[in-house]
């Protein structure tokens, strides 16, 4: 077991990770007041939203919000089959919410990626 040492990637806050050899951790840790706030959001979204949502993230860069989109508005090959299903399931208000989930996160990385310069 080690310490370790980051920063919380939304707020800047210094969090010390105890990692253990058994656990499988799967990107960076947020500080506990925005995983607090990361919960409620997601507890707010239906579990398509969160499929929709999930996609994005991943796929996302700084520069290919839109082309993201489009993949998924005109179903390419490329896009999971269980992203699809999740968006043809979302209402045009559900989906909206998750493209303003998609664009705060972009925006977010995007601001910290400018801080890092």
């Amino acid at each position: 077991m080690k310490n370790e040492k980051q920063d919380c990637p939304r707020c800047g806050k210094a969090v010390i990770t105890l990692y253990r050899p058994f656990m499988d951790h799967k990107g960076p840790n947020l500080c506990s007041v925005c995983n607090r706030k990361r919960v409620k959001e997601e507890n707010e979204l239906t579990e398509e939203q969160k499929i929709v949502l999930w996609y994005f993230q991943n796929q996302m860069v700084l520069t290919n919000f839109i082309s993201v989109a489009l993949e998924v508005e005109e179903q390419y090959e490329s896009v999971p089959k269980d992203v699809l299903d999740a968006y043809e399931r979302l209402s045009n208000l559900e989906f909206l919410h998750v493209i303003n989930k998609a664009t705060n996160y972009l925006l977010k990385a995007s601001e910290r990626f400018c801080n890092s310069l």
